[in-house]
C-alpha cells in the first residue's frame, strides 16, 4: 500500500528573522555586472583588446565588432548576474577581474571573448 511508504516528520527549531525573505537577490549574495565582446578569431580579439587598452570605448567596440547580437545591441552589457548563473568560463574570467578591469582574450567554444567587469 502507498500509505505504508509515508513517514510522519515534525520539526521544531529557530530561524534568524532577518534570514526569512522572499527576496531572491538577498539569497543569492553579491551581484555582478560585466560587458563582453566576442569575435570569431583570436587575432581580431587581440587587435580589439589593444585598441581598448589604448582608450577605445568598450560599448562602441562591442556594437561594431561583437558577433553576439543580443549583448552587442546593448554595447556588450551582460546585465546583472549572480555567481553560478553564467557559463563557468565566462564567470571565472569575469570574477578574476577588479571593477573596470579588462580581461585578456578568453577562448570558448563560441569564439574569442574580451570581458570588462563593471561591478
Amino acid at each position: 500500500k502507498d500509505s505504508d511508504k509515508w513517514v510522519q516528520v515534525s520539526l521544531v527549531g529557530y530561524i534568524w528573522k532577518e534570514w526569512i525573505t522572499a527576496n531572491r537577490k538577498a539569497l543569492l549574495g553579491k551581484q555582478y555586472k560585466a560587458m563582453m565582446i566576442v569575435v570569431r578569431t583570436e587575432q581580431e580579439a587581440k587587435d580589439i583588446l589593444q585598441q581598448l587598452r589604448g582608450g577605445l570605448d568598450f560599448a562602441a567596440a562591442a556594437k561594431d565588432h561583437s558577433i553576439d547580437a543580443a549583448s552587442a545591441k546593448r554595447g556588450g552589457d551582460l546585465g546583472e548576474f549572480y555567481k553560478g548563473e553564467l557559463a563557468p568560463e565566462f564567470e571565472n574570467a569575469i570574477l578574476a577581474l577588479q571593477p573596470n578591469q579588462l580581461s585578456g582574450v578568453v577562448k570558448t567554444k563560441v569564439g574569442y571573448h574580451i570581458f570588462k567587469r563593471i561591478q
